[in-house]
């Protein structure tokens, strides 16, 4: 999933009521736009966005991005994964309609790490939120 000028790996959500999901595990994203990115767009369906065992490495914007629309839910559980090199590592975001005022921090997308990642040498490492720490397996 290396060398896209666009991203290596996108997942949208269905309609309203319907979740899709998204594993990737044992893989390398490197070099395209983006790594991996999730994105529920305003009142459509759940995200989740399961990745394990990856190397996510100089991309030019993102490693992972997470995009939750408003009346959307995105979710992403992070395991034993490189992210490096990257402009951002991990991007949080929500999107809002216009004219209305951006949500708090608990209506970002959740991110969840098993606290095994190494998440470093990005430009940001994460940013627009913060990650979940679960217990290591």
């Amino acid at each position: 999933l290396s060398g896209n000028r666009n991203h290596g790996a996108v997942v949208v959500s269905g309609p309203a009521g319907v979740t899709t999901a998204l594993v990737i595990r044992d893989s390398l994203l490197s070099n395209n736009f983006g790594g991996v990115f999730g994105w529920s767009p305003e009142a459509a369906g759940k995200v989740n966005l399961i990745l394990s065992n990856n190397t996510i490495a100089d991309n030019s914007y993102f490693g992972i991005r997470a995009y939750q629309g408003y009346a959307s839910e995105v979710s992403l559980m992070l395991s034993n994964n490189t992210i490096t090199g990257n402009s951002v590592g991990v991007r949080l975001e929500q999107g809002v309609p216009d004219g209305t005022p951006a949500r708090s921090a608990p209506d970002l997308p959740q991110a969840f790490t098993r606290q095994d990642n190494t998440i470093s040498g990005n430009g940001t490492d994460v940013q627009g939120g913060s990650l979940i720490p679960l217990e290591a397996r």
